[in-house]
């Protein structure tokens, strides 16, 4: 297999564990993210090792490959199996979607209901279903919301949604900063207003802005730039516990930069998590 950055497929003492989800049939509009786990990982191979001053190469990092494909069932026992293999060694999984209904099955095999769901996104997929699947990526949030409160859910750079769900998750108690409120009151506000303690970081790559990131299946304008989100890596990632980059639709990129993105969004992360 050919791995993240060129890291082991197994290390015993790995401190970050990165999962390929090549799971896309959530979906609701271009079908493709099934692709990003390999082409992130093709992307980062192209990369220097060295990170903002942090070399990467010899860091306690693996890259266990991917789930098995199939139906939702398959797919979800072994996302399931393949999480909880990194939990018992003690190692932050990092997961490459994949679609964003993947995120609410790896806080379950987590495992812990006292971390708070911090998470990028254009949308705020607070359905209770979507064309009837009540596991679409329109739907993720409120599911973690059940699972973990709503007060633990906390959602960045939105700027499209329905208003039923808009008034369902406000009513709940989720923390909700949307992109015109980023725009008249700054990232240091962002900053200033995210959670404390333990936190699972999920990144939808239509979070941000699709000039910097055209691939994928929901772009949407007026989003974030690529230094905003590093900025809450850097600001969340000795707590984080679990992190994922999804919705990188292959298919609609332009030479590959969104994956490169993404790819350097989880280098970001590495070189922030063990830096001194």
């Amino acid at each position: 297999m050919k791995t993240f950055l060129f890291f082991p497929e197994h290390l015993e003492d790995a401190k970050i564990s990165i999962l390929g989800a090549p799971y896309d049939l959530n979906s609701s509009r271009r079908y493709g993210s099934r692709f990003a786990p390999d082409s992130v990982r093709a992307e980062s191979r192209d990369m220097e090792s060295n990170f903002m001053g942090m070399e990467l190469s010899h860091l306690p990092v693996e890259d266990i490959g991917n789930t098995e494909t199939g139906g939702w069932k398959r797919f979800t026992k072994s996302l399931h199996e393949k999480v909880n293999i990194i939990k018992e060694k003690g190692s932050v999984p990092v997961v490459i979607g994949g679609d964003h209904s993947i995120t609410p099955e790896i806080i379950r095999s987590i495992g812990r209901r006292d971390i708070h769901v911090v998470s990028i996104d254009a949308h705020l997929d607070f359905d209770r279903e979507l064309f009837g699947n009540t596991h679409s990526h329109a739907c993720p949030r409120r599911w973690e919301a059940e699972m973990l409160g709503a007060e633990k859910i906390h959602i960045i750079g939105i700027r499209s949604w329905p208003t039923k769900s808009m008034i369902d998750a406000k009513e709940a108690g989720v923390h909700i900063i949307d992109a015109k409120e980023i725009m008249e009151k700054g990232m240091e506000y962002v900053i200033k207003s995210l959670p404390e303690g333990d936190v699972y970081l999920t990144i939808d790559i239509d979070g941000i802005d699709p000039a910097y990131a055209p691939g994928t299946g929901t772009p949407e304008p007026f989003g974030l730039m690529p230094k905003d989100v590093l900025a809450i890596i850097e600001r969340l990632s000795k707590r984080i516990v679990g992190m994922d980059v999804v919705e990188i639709c292959p298919p609609c990129d332009v030479n590959g930069i969104t994956s490169s993105l993404g790819a350097h969004f989880i280098s970001a992360f590495i070189a922030s998590f063990f830096s001194r």
